[in-house]
This record gives structure tokens, C-alpha cells and sequence, in this order.
């Protein structure tokens, strides 16, 4: 009798075997893995997927929404970071560490970025995890997610200051290395894919290209310059430049270049841009009363095929399709931040 119940055993466990080895028995967790659009495995984060970070330059504060893939219409933060021992008293600019968990705020009252880790779970008055000063007036900033680099305009010293390894650096430490630009940034983009930093030359009324920008110190002429150059075909001596470059956007993956004018009230966009040198036209202009692009609009964010853009004190704008953008083009959906009085910055986490 025990010989033959340890033979039914022996049977039950060899005829399962091969449906085990093939997957068929265990599949729990094969629906939280899908693929992003680089084709790699990701985990499903959850319905708080996709996060959008708003800087708010009157309140002093930074407000977290979830699911940005759905927001739309009125809507209450899910957190808020604010508070003295934040250290945000004149907030100018933030970037967000996606595979670090980190937020960045640049500060002019501080004269530093303030960096807060955990930067997803932020809520409340929380204390400032590190601090990287500054020895002058910062006004920008813009974050390489692939190399780890941040870089800051400091409009004092019309210089551009580089922090090598952010993620890992020590409190206290003052920017790796700098170069001298000559004018006021009025904003700053790094294509992390082609390594080109874009600069908007308010001066010169271009925006400057400097390659390699990692690699720069000292007095440095930018190696390229994009000058919009359009010619009235009925009056040959009316010519569109750019008047106020307010704020860059750049899809590296196609190599596109958005470039918002505030007295002109248009987005150019340009192809080929990291390749692009002296007098031109752009090769599309979204302009017109439905587009929201006025002189409000403070800042612009290319992310996933969708454009994002500051349109107002209270409001950020969505445009899907983004790289077709072209005439008066309404955005997709827009999502007006209840909470808020002045925005000047945002970031999104995807």
C-alpha cells in the first residue's frame, strides 16, 4: 500500500513538471509588467502613475498631482511641499530626478538648489536633505536625467555653473565646473541625447548652441547660433526675428526644437536642430487665440510625444501630437491648478 501511494505521488509530480517549467502554473505578476515605448519591461506603478510637479513662485511652494495622463479641468494638489524648513522663499526653477527620487529647487532667496530626496512621498513641511550653493543670481535650470548633470544660469556672472554626479553629491558642494556665456540667459535646455545645451540669447535675439557643454570652462563662445529670419514677400524690409525668447522645449529623439516668443505670442519649432546655424525660417508656427500662447507663458516641457506648457498663473496646457503642432492649434486638454497663484515652473515624472 505505501509502495503504491508513493507511485501515484511520483506520477503527479512528473506529469505537472513540464506545465511548471513552462510558465502555466505560477502566472501572479504577469500583468504588472507592460512595455514603455523604448520597448523595455516596466513595472505598473499604480493609478498615481505619471506625476507633475508645479512650482509656485507667490506661495513658495511645490504641488504634486498624480495620473497626469488623465488631469483635466479644476484640480486639488495631492501634496504640497511648503514650509520654513523646506528653505523655498524665492523659488525659480525645479527639475525632477526620476530614477533617483529626487527633486531639485532653485532658490534665489538661499542662492542654492535645494535638494529633497523621496521626492515622490514630499508632502508638508519637509526638511531640505541637502543643499548646493551658489556664489551669485540664479535664474534657470535644466537637468541632464541621462548623465546626471545639472545645469544653472547665473545671471550675475552671465555663466553657466555644471554639477557632475548630483544625484550622489555631498551637501555643501559648490558646481564642478562653469563657463561664461557674456549675456542673460533668459532660459536654458540640455538636449541630454545630442549633448547641445540651448541658451535664449535675449541680446543677440537667438538661441545659442553650445555642443559638448559638459566639457566647457571658461570664456566660451556658443558654436552655433539659430536665428529666426522671416521675410515679408510683400515687403521685403519686414523681417520677424525673435523678439523675447521666453522659454525651450526639444524633442532629442527627433531632433525638434520649440522656441516660444512672448512679445510675438508664437511657438516656432524647428527641425533639424541640433544642426541648425545662422539666419532661417521655422519650419512650422503654432500661433492664433486658441493655441493660449500669450506672454503669460512662463515655461515649456517636451516629454513622451505630448507638449506642456505654464500658459497662465494657474493653469498648465497639454498638447498631444506634438511634433505635427502647427497654426492655431487649441491645446488638448488643460488643467488649472486650484491651489495656485503664480506658477513659473513645472516638471513632469512619467
Amino acid at each position: 500500500m505505501r509502495q503504491k501511494y508513493f507511485r501515484v505521488i511520483f506520477w503527479i509530480l512528473l506529469l505537472t513538471l513540464p506545465f511548471q517549467s513552462a510558465g502555466f502554473i505560477d502566472c501572479t505578476g504577469l500583468a504588472e509588467f507592460e512595455s514603455d515605448d523604448n520597448g523595455s519591461d516596466t513595472g505598473d506603478s499604480g493609478s498615481g502613475a505619471g506625476l507633475l510637479y508645479v512650482l509656485d513662485n507667490s506661495n513658495d511652494a511645490v504641488y504634486v498631482f498624480e495620473d497626469i495622463e488623465n488631469l483635466s479641468g479644476d484640480q486639488d494638489p495631492v501634496r504640497t511641499l511648503s514650509g520654513d524648513d523646506t528653505l523655498i522663499e524665492d523659488p525659480k526653477a525645479i527639475a525632477i530626478d526620476p530614477a533617483g527620487d529626487i527633486l531639485y529647487v532653485l532658490d534665489a532667496s538661499e542662492d542654492a538648489v535645494l535638494v529633497f530626496t523621496q521626492a515622490s512621498e514630499l508632502d508638508g513641511n519637509e526638511i531640505v536633505t541637502k543643499t548646493l550653493p551658489i556664489d551669485g543670481n540664479p535664474q534657470s535650470m535644466t537637468y541632464d536625467r541621462d548623465n546626471d548633470r545639472l545645469y544653472v544660469s547665473d545671471v550675475a556672472n552671465e555663466s553657466i555653473l555644471i554639477w557632475e554626479d548630483v544625484r550622489s553629491i555631498a551637501d555643501g558642494t559648490f558646481s564642478n565646473r562653469s563657463f561664461d556665456i557674456g549675456f542673460i540667459a533668459s532660459d536654458i535646455l540640455i538636449d541630454e541625447l545630442n549633448q547641445v545645451l540651448y541658451i535664449g540669447d535675449p541680446d543677440f535675439k537667438a538661441v545659442q548652441v553650445y555642443e559638448q557643454p559638459e566639457q566647457k570652462s571658461g570664456e566660451i563662445n556658443p558654436d552655433r547660433s539659430i536665428i529666426k529670419f522671416i521675410v515679408n514677400e510683400d515687403d521685403p524690409d519686414d523681417i520677424e526675428e525673435f523678439e523675447s525668447i521666453k522659454t525651450l522645449a526639444v524633442d532629442a529623439l527627433d531632433n525638434i526644437l520649440f522656441v516660444v516668443d512672448a512679445q510675438t505670442e508664437r511657438m516656432d519649432v524647428f527641425e533639424n536642430a541640433s544642426f541648425l546655424d545662422g539666419e532661417l525660417e521655422p519650419d512650422r508656427q503654432v500661433l492664433g487665440g486658441s493655441t493660449r500662447i500669450t506672454d503669460d507663458l512662463k515655461k515649456l516641457l517636451f516629454l513622451d510625444d505630448k507638449l506642456y506648457g505654464a500658459i497662465s498663473d494657474d493653469e498648465i496646457a497639454i498638447w498631444e501630437d506634438a511634433d505635427t503642432l502647427e497654426g492655431n492649434t487649441a491645446p488638448t486638454r488643460v488643467v488649472k491648478v486650484n491651489s495656485a497663484t503664480r506658477i513659473i515652473d513645472f516638471d513632469v515624472d512619467l
